[in-house]
């Protein structure tokens, strides 16, 4: 009866005459990388068999330690990996997920990681919108760990998050808006905050990089293309009241419409700051530059723009988006209409 085959791994001991020892060899062959060969001599056989469990056991913990990479080495490569297809914001997001999971885990090899253990790191976040953040990202990687065959499962999809509750929206009154623009010192901020009222641009992929040569002018108007997705590049007019703000903030030498004293693009971070400096000066809610996008909208239903028109207006491809996240009423709005409803 034929002898059978040897699993990878368990060694072979035989006698080399030239050394007058016995010698064992073990075969390492990794998931990933190359297989090598370890080897042990001794002067008895069976001090050599010895050896080569004790090898045996070395090399299982070597395969094990090569085939499944703790999770912060393997969350470094695949940020390197993923880094040319990622927005720069997007970049940053998981670069701070990554800190995360490397902090409270990253020690835990893939083949260790739980949905249980997974859900019990995403609890100790503050904010649960970032909670859900942190599993997106968890979850993205480990598909691609997968893919690898690095794991047979991808335990973020079991972890559970704690559900996002979203606060309620505040939305700029429109006098509120007025003192933001009237009261701003720098030409091209005060532009910009009125373009963004007006228009419901998104601050930093549309209205920030927004050149005149990419203006096109029709039927009496300029127009301009969003910067989000394909589908939202379609035409939006401007509003003619912005043109002589957006004029006086022009630059000579520079094709941006919000330009930087240097006539560069804006800094995001410069802005956000200008931006606390505008809401603190007009003495407005405390919101997030985003808000006039709110703004903007609130405005459009305010006016009775139909719910397909102000989807274009603001560059949303699914009129649903415009109703679920911008048309927000506010308490002046609801009073007005108890009122009419009540003479």
């Amino acid at each position: 009866m034929a002898a059978s085959r040897r699993d990878y791994g368990s060694g072979t001991v035989s006698f080399d005459p030239k050394r007058n020892r016995w010698v064992g060899r073990v075969w390492v062959r990794p998931t990933i990388g190359k297989a090598r060969r370890l080897q042990v001599s001794a002067k008895t056989q069976r001090e050599c068999e010895r050896r080569v469990k004790e090898l045996r056991l070395r090399a299982a913990e070597e395969v094990n330690r090569r085939s499944s990479p703790i999770l912060a080495d393997w969350l470094e490569e695949w940020l390197e990996r993923k880094q040319a297809d990622l927005s720069p914001k997007t970049q940053g997001q998981y670069a701070r997920s990554a800190r995360f999971w490397t902090e409270l885990i990253g020690t835990c090899r893939l083949s260790e990681l739980a949905a249980r253990l997974i859900s019990d790191c995403l609890e100790t976040c503050t904010a649960s919108r970032s909670a859900q953040m942190h599993r997106a990202m968890l979850r993205a990687s480990l598909n691609d760990a997968m893919a690898e065959d690095l794991l047979d499962a991808n335990p973020a999809e079991r972890a559970r998050a704690p559900k996002h509750v979203a606060k309620p929206k505040t939305i700029l009154a429109p006098e509120e808006v007025a003192r933001l623009v009237e009261l701003e010192p720098n030409r091209v901020y005060r532009a910009l905050w009125a373009f963004l009222a007006l228009q419901g641009a998104r601050p930093f992929a549309e209205a920030v990089p927004l050149s005149w040569s990419e203006l096109e002018a029709s039927e009496g108007l300029l127009w301009f293309r969003g910067a989000k997705t394909e589908s939202g590049r379609r035409r939006r007019p401007i509003d003619p009241r912005l043109i002589p703000l957006l004029e006086d903030a022009r630059q000579p030498g520079s094709d941006l419409v919000f330009p930087s004293e240097s006539g560069t693009r804006l800094e995001e971070s410069n802005v956000r700051r200008a931006w606390r400096r505008a809401v603190k000066r007009a003495e407005a809610s405390p919101v997030t530059l985003y808000s006039l996008r709110a703004f903007a909208a609130s405005e459009m239903a305010r006016a009775g723009t139909d719910r397909i028109t102000a989807a274009g207006l603001l560059g949303h491809a699914n009129p649903s988006v415009t109703a679920r996240f911008y048309e927000v009423s506010r308490e002046q709005d609801l009073a007005d209409a108890m009122k009419r409803r009540t003479r």
